[in-house]
This record gives structure tokens, C-alpha cells and sequence, in this order.
């Protein structure tokens, strides 16, 4: 008799193998995907806190700052320069977040009259990277570390942690003198 095709026996063996394969796969992929995600997160933290140090350190460089004041939900810099438009007023920039906590604000603010558009475009405004975990009512610190009658050291915070407990807290420190 000529024996064609499989046994039940041989088909479950088949069967059993193809599945431990297939959960091996599954695995594999469920890890790779969970580390691609866990790096995505840093390196948008870092990029955030990059750009944010960056921005603040340019104008700490460029214009020297005069007096750094802050409340829970922003930092406010008055710089040692005027604006080009309206020279008896002192350049004033604000570190925030947006109402819904979804971006984080460094712009360029006035009390007494419209920015040019040459002092908007210096305005800072990035997206919170998701996965973010903000205490919106305390997000921002700022410490005078030391204070004599020649300088000033000042130290910011951006408190930002990611869902799964590491910290990315921004910190930028600077020396004021006068």
C-alpha cells in the first residue's frame, strides 16, 4: 500500500512547532517595539531639553540678564538689553506652558506695545513629548544658589519626568553680575 499524505500525529507536531516559532516572534517583536518606544521618549527629551538650553543660554550670552522672577507655572527673564523698537523697555522674555500643558512656551513679551515681527521670530514653542508627566502647578523652579553685591547664581528647573519614572529635568545655571 502506498502511503500518501500526513498523520494526525505529524499534522499536531506541525502544528505545536509553528505555534512555539510564532510565540518566540511575538516576543521578539512585543520587546522591540516596547525599546523603540522607551528610546523614542528619551531622545525627544533630550532633543526638548537641548533646544530649551539652548535658547535661554543664547540669550543669557547675548544680552546678560537683569532679574530672573517665577511663579509655579512660568519664569520670566528681564534681560540687560531694549528692544530695538521701543528702547526704554527692557527685553522680557517668559518660560511657560501653554494652557493645556501640551507645549512649553519661551517667547518674547511686552506690556506696552506689539512685538515687531523680528522679536517674535525668536520665539520658542515645542511640543511636550508624549508619554510626558508634568506637575503643571509646580513644572518650574528657580534658585538663587548665591547672591553677593557683585553676581548673582541662579539655577532653573524644568521638572519633566517620563511614564515610566526617569527624570529629565532641565537644569540651566547662570551667573548674573551687578
Amino acid at each position: 500500500m502506498n502511503k500518501k499524505g500526513m498523520t494526525l500525529v505529524e499534522i499536531i507536531v506541525s502544528i505545536v512547532l509553528v505555534s512555539i516559532i510564532l510565540v518566540f516572534i511575538t516576543r521578539l517583536l512585543i520587546t522591540v517595539n516596547g525599546l523603540y518606544k522607551r528610546s523614542k521618549l528619551e531622545v525627544d527629551f533630550e532633543i526638548l531639553d537641548t533646544l530649551l538650553i539652548d535658547a535661554i543660554e543664547s540669550d543669557v550670552n547675548r544680552y546678560g540678564v537683569k532679574e530672573v522672577s517665577s511663579d509655579s507655572k512660568s519664569i520670566t527673564f528681564t534681560f540687560n538689553a531694549y528692544r530695538e523698537s521701543k528702547l526704554d523697555e527692557y527685553i522680557v522674555k517668559k518660560l511657560s506652558l501653554t494652557d493645556d500643558g501640551g507645549y512649553i512656551k519661551y517667547e518674547q513679551v511686552s506690556t506696552s506695545t506689539p512685538l515687531t515681527s523680528d522679536e517674535r521670530a525668536n520665539n520658542f514653542v515645542r511640543k511636550i513629548p508624549d508619554g510626558a508627566i508634568l506637575d503643571t502647578t509646580s513644572c518650574f523652579v528657580n534658585n538663587e544658589l548665591y547672591n553677593d553685591s557683585i553676581s548673582k547664581l541662579y539655577e532653573i528647573k524644568f521638572k519633566i519626568m517620563s511614564s515610566n519614572g526617569n527624570d529629565f529635568t532641565a537644569n540651566i545655571f547662570f551667573k548674573t553680575l551687578g
